[in-house]
């Protein structure tokens, strides 16, 4: 971004700051809180307001979050960073479970808890995020994940039933 975006931007934050004699950083968070309204395709939210907290620790390769409910009112912008931070998450793990020769059972476990996060993710965002096209995409994303939960589920139930 250039130089002279970011000057403006803080320009124009502290004329409002001025003008409604309020601390640069309120506009600012009410500045985020109504872009991020204006962006969110859903304009009604009937869920509440949602506060992430940390789902599960998955073996040393970080955390799986929970993913909002669809209808509820949330940061885009954190709920985003936490969805980027869960794919890469699930990817570390999903790598090392290639170089395994045989999963065991706890394997198969956290492998369907990825699967499931990274589903909802895909859920969510093919609701939320702000564009048609990322809609869209997320949509056709959540029914891979789908498919694959049910081909997981179904070689899992085949190998641990001998």
């Amino acid at each position: 971004m250039s130089q002279f975006l970011i000057n403006r931007e803080a320009s124009l934050l502290q004329e409002l700051a001025d003008e409604f004699d309020m601390p640069i950083g309120e506009v600012y968070r009410l500045a985020m809180i109504f872009t991020i309204l204006e962006i969110d395709p859903l304009k009604k939210h009937t869920g509440g307001i949602f506060v992430f907290e940390r789902k599960m620790k998955l073996n040393g390769y970080g955390f799986l979050h929970q993913v909002p409910p669809n209808d509820c009112i949330v940061d885009l912008r954190f709920a985003w960073e936490l969805a980027k931070r869960d794919s890469k998450t699930a990817r570390l793990f999903v790598a090392e479970l290639q170089r395994k020769k045989k999963l065991d059972f706890e394997d198969v476990q956290l492998w369907l808890e990825v699967i499931a996060t990274q589903f909802a993710w895909s859920s969510f965002w093919s609701v939320r995020h702000p564009m048609q096209k990322g809609r869209d995409g997320f949509k056709l994303e959540a029914e891979v994940y789908q498919k694959l939960q049910g081909k997981v589920e179904d070689r899992a139930r085949r190998e641990f039933q001998q």
